[in-house]
């Protein structure tokens, strides 16, 4: 009789509760997962792919703005710069990073010619499975309750894994850009190491090149070559 109690009374809830895991936006930890495609890693094809939710990742509220009127703002994570033929993802060399210490929470990251130029923002991000931080480019610093924040070699900023609680900290960011006639005739010889960007692998498909050509001929990108 009591087993048959507790049959009867656990059906309603086995009929009510979602019984499936999978979702749009996953949960691990308590911590968000796989949120709107952000990855160090990126599939050919994925792009079309991305995961759509209404679930909150984090808000931003931005101060002493110097954008550019008609720019919009772009929250920079992470940068990939190595292509496989098949994927984007992060080079050995873009791998090697800094551990930055900070003055009582501030962590200074560069320098810039002027303070009036920065842009302050300030991130309140929800518990997510990634421990990158994220920025308008170009981060000059950071200030937060953080215990370390690394800097790679392509200015990617990533602290401690925070899956568990929310962080907030703000962002100093140096958004202003330089003419482009200015950077047309710049005719100095860079490091051999930003000679990668341009390495293509030995496996590439030969469509990929014809769809870069097309892409550019509709783009009318040609004639800033």
């Amino acid at each position: 009789m009591l087993l048959f109690m507790i049959v009867v009374l656990a059906l309603p809830f086995f009929l009510v509760a979602p019984r499936s895991a999978s979702s749009a936006l996953t949960r691990s930890g308590g911590g968000l997962a796989g949120v709107i495609g952000f990855s160090d890693r990126v599939e050919l094809g994925e792009i079309g792919r991305l995961k759509g939710s209404d679930e909150i990742v984090m808000r931003v509220r931005v101060e002493d703005a110097t954008v550019p009127p008609g720019r919009d703002l772009r929250w920079r994570g992470v940068a990939l710069d190595e292509f496989t033929g098949r994927s984007w993802i992060k080079s050995a060399s873009a791998r090697r990073s800094e551990q930055k210490t900070s003055d009582r929470g501030f962590f200074q990251l560069g320098t810039t010619e002027d303070v009036r130029r920065l842009t302050t923002q300030t991130f309140f991000v929800e518990p997510i499975d990634t421990p990158v931080l994220f920025g308008a480019a170009r981060i000059v610093a950071l200030q937060g309750r953080l215990p370390f924040v690394r800097l790679d070699a392509e200015g990617s900023i990533q602290t401690r894994p925070h899956d568990q609680e929310r962080i907030v900290y703000k962002v100093y960011s140096d958004m202003t850009e330089r003419d482009p006639n200015v950077l047309r005739g710049d005719d100095l010889r860079y490091l051999v190491s930003a000679a990668r960007y341009l390495e293509l692998p030995r496996n590439l498909d030969p469509r990929i090149a014809s769809l870069s050509r097309n892409v550019i001929a509709r783009s009318e990108a040609r004639k800033w070559l």
